[in-house]
Protein backbone atom coordinates (compact mmCIF):
# COMPACT_ATOMS: atom_id res chain seq x y z
CA UNK A 1 0.00 0.00 0.00
CA UNK A 2 1.59 3.32 -1.01
CA UNK A 3 2.14 5.78 1.81
CA UNK A 4 1.14 9.41 2.16
CA UNK A 5 1.89 11.88 -0.57
CA UNK A 6 4.77 14.30 -0.20
CA UNK A 7 6.14 17.01 -2.40
CA UNK A 8 7.56 20.48 -2.59
CA UNK A 9 6.28 23.65 -0.92
CA UNK A 10 4.36 24.57 -4.11
CA UNK A 11 1.73 21.91 -3.32
CA UNK A 12 -0.54 22.75 -0.38
CA UNK A 13 -2.28 19.42 0.06
CA UNK A 14 -3.37 16.29 -1.77
CA UNK A 15 -6.46 14.12 -1.51
CA UNK A 16 -6.62 11.22 -0.78
CA UNK A 17 -3.91 11.22 1.89
CA UNK A 18 -3.52 7.44 1.76
CA UNK A 19 -4.10 5.17 -1.20
CA UNK A 20 -3.90 1.51 -2.06
CA UNK A 21 -2.68 0.14 -5.33
CA UNK A 22 -5.84 -1.98 -5.52
CA UNK A 23 -7.72 0.37 -7.85
CA UNK A 24 -7.51 3.42 -10.06
CA UNK A 25 -8.17 6.77 -8.40
CA UNK A 26 -8.12 10.53 -8.93
CA UNK A 27 -5.47 12.54 -7.12
CA UNK A 28 -6.72 16.02 -6.19
CA UNK A 29 -4.38 18.82 -5.16
CA UNK A 30 -4.10 22.55 -4.64
CA UNK A 31 -1.06 24.69 -5.40
CA UNK A 32 0.31 27.24 -2.94
CA UNK A 33 0.51 30.14 -5.40
CA UNK A 34 -0.53 30.90 -8.99
CA UNK A 35 1.49 29.33 -11.83
CA UNK A 36 1.33 29.78 -15.61
CA UNK A 37 2.52 27.26 -18.20
CA UNK A 38 3.51 24.77 -15.55
CA UNK A 39 3.38 21.06 -15.05
CA UNK A 40 2.58 18.64 -12.26
CA UNK A 41 5.00 15.73 -11.84
CA UNK A 42 4.04 12.67 -9.82
CA UNK A 43 6.79 10.21 -8.96
CA UNK A 44 7.25 7.28 -6.64
CA UNK A 45 10.63 6.06 -5.43
CA UNK A 46 12.44 8.16 -8.04
CA UNK A 47 10.34 6.69 -10.88
CA UNK A 48 8.13 9.02 -12.90
CA UNK A 49 4.48 7.98 -12.64
CA UNK A 50 2.81 10.82 -14.55
CA UNK A 51 3.38 14.38 -15.76
CA UNK A 52 0.54 16.75 -16.63
CA UNK A 53 1.01 20.08 -18.44
CA UNK A 54 -1.21 22.97 -17.34
CA UNK A 55 -1.76 26.41 -18.85
CA UNK A 56 -2.47 27.73 -15.35
CA UNK A 57 -2.73 26.51 -11.79
CA UNK A 58 -4.22 28.66 -9.04
CA UNK A 59 -4.84 27.95 -5.34
CA UNK A 60 -8.62 28.44 -5.69
CA UNK A 61 -8.99 25.52 -8.13
CA UNK A 62 -8.64 21.87 -7.23
CA UNK A 63 -6.45 20.11 -9.79
CA UNK A 64 -7.58 16.55 -10.47
CA UNK A 65 -5.28 13.97 -12.02
CA UNK A 66 -6.48 10.42 -12.75
CA UNK A 67 -3.95 7.71 -11.88
CA UNK A 68 -3.96 4.02 -12.70
CA UNK A 69 -3.13 1.53 -9.97
CA UNK A 70 -1.07 -0.47 -12.46
CA UNK A 71 1.38 2.48 -12.72
CA UNK A 72 2.13 2.43 -8.97
CA UNK A 73 4.44 0.30 -6.85
CA UNK A 74 2.87 -1.49 -3.91
CA UNK A 75 4.82 0.59 -1.38
CA UNK A 76 6.37 4.03 -1.24
CA UNK A 77 5.33 7.65 -1.08
CA UNK A 78 4.00 9.54 -4.07
CA UNK A 79 5.88 12.79 -4.58
CA UNK A 80 3.93 15.63 -6.20
CA UNK A 81 5.86 18.65 -7.51
CA UNK A 82 5.09 21.69 -9.64
CA UNK A 83 7.43 22.21 -12.59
Amino acid sequence: MPDRHSGDASVLHTIPQRISAAGDFTLSLRVARPFRNCGIRISQGGKLVKTVALAKAIPAEMIQIPLRASDLALTGKLEVTVL
